[in-house]
């Protein structure tokens, strides 16, 4: 007699950590990279756009204050702009790794209060 058995194969392209066959096999893990953080909150949520923050970097101590411009969860970066003082055409740009962030602060209330750094602000009429 001939084997008539199917030969399944599994394919994991890494995102979803599912076992694409029908063997009733256990799940296999999916790929990943960047962080290994135990918690589950994202750049996007920790560091939003267009907020103006305070951030204290290590191991220097450093404190660098500007606009969250984006943030890349891949490379674990945050990107910040900050207007220059003597002309409104460029920015500076700071690209900072999120694990050397110590502290951070949230300035945008006082900025709205007339505390800011002057930069990004908008019409008054």
């Amino acid at each position: 007699m001939a084997d008539t058995s199917k030969k399944t194969q599994s394919t994991n392209m890494g995102g979803g950590g599912q076992n694409n066959n029908n063997s009733g096999g256990a799940l296999s893990g999916g790929g990943g990279g960047g962080r290994n953080n135990n918690n589950n909150n994202s750049l996007a949520s920790t560091y939003p756009v267009n907020t103006l923050m305070e951030l204290k970097l290590a191991p220097s101590g450093n404190t660098v204050r500007g606009l969250i411009y984006c943030t890349d969860e891949i490379s674990n970066s945050i990107v910040i702009k900050r207007a220059l003082a003597h002309t409104t055409l460029s920015s500076e740009i700071t690209v900072i790794n999120a694990a050397s962030v110590t502290e951070r602060k949230n300035i945008a209330a006082d900025a709205k209060a007339g505390g800011g750094d002057g930069g990004e602000g908008g019409d008054s009429v």
